[in-house]
């Protein structure tokens, strides 16, 4: 098992810092770490670098790619014999949030979605709620306005917001139902290989992230999990893992769940 960080935009040959304590925890566990770069992979130049050798099973821990960027990434593992623990349609099924949508709905929001040529205002109009969170497939807009608006009189100025500070509406529109969430109280779950995992070792895992463990497909995705004023867990967000910040996490926690996974996989 190989760990692939990004390189540094700068110079790809070193490491993105913000990766730094990740690599060196993985590195002192014992696994193999190489980089990508996806601005070589982008031009056609090389774009892995490291001891990856044919056959071997690749991780990746990084920024979050698009549909075209994740398509280069597994191409250039192919091209050095490698193979991506994460194909592009398992990848897609958690990043994308309509992919995971139907499977757990009754934990989740109520949510509309549509295709970025479908008319949004006109949408919200008539659904007629109290207010909307406002996303595109991936993100929601973190800066300046906001997601949340109280009526379709903001989505012109939303929409504007998105394309500016993310570069891009990816997928389309999702339209979420906000619900009573206590503030500060989102946590972040990991889930490998079908076993979930909290920050803490001996953290409490809620039944809803266990609950979907058998309805998600992925070997390695995220769960967010936030709780209402009523005292009721909702999930908020499903990712695939390879690109989830460890927000709450430690680098070393990480890794440790990693450890005991090959541990488990190695006593079969």
């Amino acid at each position: 098992m190989t760990f692939l960080f990004p390189s540094d935009v700068l110079d790809y040959k070193i490491a993105d810092e913000s990766f730094s304590l990740q690599i060196q925890a993985f590195k002192e566990a014992g696994f193999n770490t190489g980089l990508f770069s996806i601005e070589n992979a982008q031009i056609g130049k090389k774009a892995i670098w490291g001891d990856i050798f044919k056959g071997d099973t690749i991780v990746f821990r990084g920024w979050m790619m698009n549909q075209p960027d994740y398509e280069l990434y597994t191409k250039a593992l192919l091209q050095v014999g490698a193979i991506p623990f994460t194909d592009l349609k398992t990848y897609l099924s958690c990043h994308h949030l309509p992919n995971w949508l139907e499977l757990i709905s009754e934990y989740t929001p109520k949510t509309i979605v549509l295709d970025k040529n479908e008319n949004l205002k006109q949408t919200l109009d008539e659904l007629s709620w109290e207010s909307y969170f406002i996303k595109d497939y991936v993100k929601s807009l973190k800066t300046n306005s906001g997601a949340i608006i109280s009526s379709s009189e903001g989505v012109d100025e939303l929409v504007s917001d998105m394309n500016k500070f993310r570069g891009e509406i990816e997928g389309g529109f999702c339209i979420r139902e906000v619900e009573n969430f206590i503030d500060d109280s989102e946590l972040r779950y990991f889930v490998i290989n079908g076993k979930p995992y909290a920050s803490d070792p001996n953290g409490f895992i809620p039944d809803i992230v266990r609950n979907i463990s058998g309805k998600i497909e992925s070997n390695f995705y995220s769960v967010d999990v936030i709780k209402t004023v009523e005292g009721k867990d909702r999930i908020v967000e499903v990712g695939d893992g390879q690109v989830s910040d460890i927000v709450g996490w430690s680098a070393e926690r990480l890794v440790n769940c990693w450890v005991e996974q090959e541990r488990q996989r190695n006593n079969l």
